[in-house]
C-alpha cells in the first residue's frame, strides 16, 4: 500500500461492524501520522497548560516509570513516533520533559488522561495537578474576539511569516505541533539550516502556510500561538490587516 493511500486509509471500511471500534480508528490514525492530534484538533486549555508548565521540575523529577509512556500511548494520547522518541531519551528526566513538552499538543483531553495513568504509580502528583488546576484562575478573554472576519481568515502573507518568526524563541518547535508538522517536519528545517535558528522558523512556517493553503489562516496560527503562550507581540504583529 502506497503512502497517499495509507493516509487516506478508513479503518471502518475494512473491519466488520461486528468488530469495529471507533476508538481503535482513532488510534490507529494516531500510529500512522503523529499529525492527528488525539481525539480532537483543539489545544490543550490554557489553564491545564499553565499547571504542567508550573509543575514541570516537580514531575521531571519523579517520573521515573516508562510504563507511564506506553500507558498513555495504548489510550491514544501519543502516536507510535512519539513513544520512540520518549524511549530514545538517556534518561528518565529528559524523558519526562519530553513527555510534558508533547502533552500541550496532544488535545483536550490529554492532561485528565495524564492524570488517569498517574493514579496508580503517581497519585500525590495526580492528587497535585488536579488541586493546582482547581485553583487556577479562569480562562482569561479571547484576544480575537472583535478583530474583523476578513483579518481572521486571511492567509498571512510570507512576509508576515518572516516578520513573526523574530517574536519566537525556542518555543517554535512546540507551535510546529500545535500546527499539526511532525517531528520530521521540524527535523528538516534544521538540517536544511544548521547555522540559523531564524531560518528554521521561517522555514517551517512556510512550509505550513504552502502545506494548509486556504486552511492556513491568520486564526488558526493565533490559537496556536496562544497555545504555546507566545508573546502579546506575536499575535498582535499577526493582526496587523497591513502584515498580511
Amino acid at each position: 500500500m502506497l503512502p497517499q493511500q495509507i493516509t487516506n486509509y478508513s479503518v471502518s471500511s475494512s473491519i466488520p461492524e461486528s468488530l469495529y471500534f471507533p476508538d481503535f480508528e482513532v488510534h490507529f490514525k494516531n500510529i500512522i501520522d503523529d499529525r492527528v492530534i488525539w481525539n480532537d484538533f483543539s489545544a490543550m486549555e490554557s489553564r491545564q497548560r499553565r499547571v504542567l508548565r508550573r509543575l514541570r521540575e516537580e514531575i521531571s523529577s519523579q517520573l521515573s516509570c516508562d510504563l507511564v509512556f506506553h500507558h498513555l500511548f495504548q489510550d491514544g494520547v501519543l502516536s507510535a513516533s512519539m513513544l520512540e522518541r520518549l524511549l530514545a531519551e538517556p534518561t528518565a528526566r529528559t524523558r519526562a520533559m519530553c513527555l510534558l513538552d508533547l502533552l500541550p499538543t496532544r488535545g483536550p483531553l490529554a492532561f485528565s488522561a495524564f492524570c488517569r495513568v498517574l493514579r496508580n504509580d503517581y497519585p500525590w502528583l495526580e492528587q497535585h495537578l488536579l488541586e493546582e488546576l482547581q485553583n487556577e484562575p479562569v480562562e482569561e478573554p479571547d484576544p480575537l474576539a472583535g478583530i474583523p472576519e476578513e483579518v481572521l481568515t486571511a492567509v498571512p502573507s510570507e512576509r508576515c511569516l518572516a516578520h513573526l518568526s523574530g517574536f519566537l524563541g525556542p518555543e517554535w518547535e512546540s507551535l510546529a505541533l500545535y500546527l499539526g508538522m511532525s517531528q520530521t517536519d521540524i527535523s528538516c528545517c534544521k538540517y536544511d539550516h544548521p547555522c540559523s535558528t531564524r531560518n528554521q522558523q521561517i522555514m517551517m512556517l512556510v512550509r505550513w502556510r504552502r502545506r494548509g493553503g486556504h486552511q492556513a489562516t491568520v486564526q488558526v496560527l493565533c490559537r496556536a500561538l496562544r497555545g504555546i503562550e507566545a508573546s502579546f507581540d506575536a499575535l498582535d504583529c499577526l493582526l496587523r490587516p497591513t502584515n498580511n
